[in-house]
């Protein structure tokens, strides 16, 4: 523990990160001490430390990982890089990070569609409930709406989000909104318990929000929903 610890605080960015990569049993037995000593590089002036630092809070106790990982994505939600090492180790809480992260005003975009893209990815009903409500709320700016029902498209279709990049400028909701392709292939719908009225209502009216809601709708099932009449 000495020698990571000592790493940890080096002059050397690589003794740093190193020593991040080594704190990682540690952080996993929910070490305080080691817990606090990564934690002082989460504004390290390294990319790489910060990026490695991402990656190794997947290692936190489940009950601790999602107000850490959070924390760096608030800070560093413009690098792709610390968003995608974070949510690589939040393991079936991504829609509880997401919801963390649009606690506070000033979201990263791009960190709402990769957590709602994750989330829906892994087909649970109980994570993709949560990220249809967030999408839905009016309150919520537009932007970060459409954002987020894109990554929701994309993760029930089994698609990386990354691939077709942020919709909003400069990574912030309010930025302007860039048309992007995004492909739409036919899939197994998820099975909700019930209809969802208010993704429904958004897919029916019009803009940007009813055009990232649509394919949503279309990838989802619930008790009563018409078939689709079969192709001839």
């Amino acid at each position: 523990a000495a020698t990571v610890t000592k790493a940890l605080s080096d002059s050397n960015p690589y003794m740093r990160l190193a020593g991040v990569r080594g704190a990682e049993p540690f952080l996993a037995k929910g070490d305080g001490a080691m817990q606090a000593a990564a934690l002082k590089l989460s504004d390290d002036a390294n990319a790489g430390v910060r990026r490695q630092l991402a990656a190794s809070l997947g290692e936190l106790p489940a009950d601790t990982r999602v107000d850490q990982v959070v924390g760096l994505l608030r800070k560093f939600g413009d690098d792709t890089m610390v968003v995608d090492a974070g949510i690589s180790g939040l393991k079936g809480q991504e829609a509880d990070a997401l919801i963390a992260l649009l606690s506070r005003p000033g979201a990263s975009a791009d960190a709402a569609e990769m957590l709602a893209g994750a989330a829906a990815k892994s087909r649970e009903v109980s994570q993709i409930d949560k990220v249809i409500a967030l999408a839905t709320d009016s309150a919520r700016p537009s932007a970060l709406r459409v954002a987020m029902l894109d990554g929701a498209a994309t993760g029930i279709a089994g698609v990386n989000a990354r691939r077709f990049g942020n919709n909003v400028a400069g990574g912030r909701a309010g930025g302007g909104i860039a048309t992007v392709a995004r492909p739409h292939a036919a899939v197994k719908p998820v099975a909700l318990p019930a209809k969802p009225a208010k993704l429904i209502a958004v897919a029916e009216g019009g803009g940007d929000l009813a055009a990232a809601a649509k394919p949503v709708v279309d990838d989802l099932t619930w008790p009563g929903k018409p078939v689709p009449p079969a192709p001839k």
